[in-house]
């Protein structure tokens, strides 16, 4: 048997073109988080880290013992002009290589071959040769 939808009013009839409304939220102001129901934070407890973590300072080294600020070395944070042009040039060089031997392959491929008989039964020296009718 099919669910039957329930209403919320008391008499269980609703009026049309009205639907049941939320009373507003006891709360005010902007909700803060992902959904209505989410809770407010600005109520939450916060936690006061411990003395020891208040007066830790962060190390200055790494796990190696050197410089966590070092500079890089080669002084530089990306790839060099020469090996940037040699993957360019190694790019152009595969994109000449694949249209070029595209070419070649398509310029043999168009080529009619050199002996070409007539195997057809109708291409016979032999065959009689009448003319198509045409329909009146």
């Amino acid at each position: 048997m099919a669910q039957q939808r329930r209403s919320s009013s008391a008499g269980g009839a609703r009026k049309r073109g009205t639907t049941a409304r939320k009373k507003p939220s006891s709360r005010r102001g902007a909700t803060r988080g992902t959904a209505p129901s989410a809770p407010d934070t600005s109520k939450l407890k916060l936690l006061t880290p411990s003395k020891a973590a208040q007066e830790h300072e962060p190390s200055t080294v790494d796990a190696m013992g050197k410089d966590k600020r070092r500079e890089v070395i080669g002084h530089a944070y990306g790839p060099s002009r020469r090996s940037q042009l040699a993957v360019l040039g190694g790019f152009i060089a595969v994109v000449l290589i694949v249209v070029f031997g595209l070419g070649a392959i398509a310029r043999d491929a168009d080529k009619t071959p050199k002996s070409n008989p007539d195997l057809a039964p109708w291409g016979q020296p032999s065959a009689p040769q009448t003319p198509a009718v045409r329909p009146e």
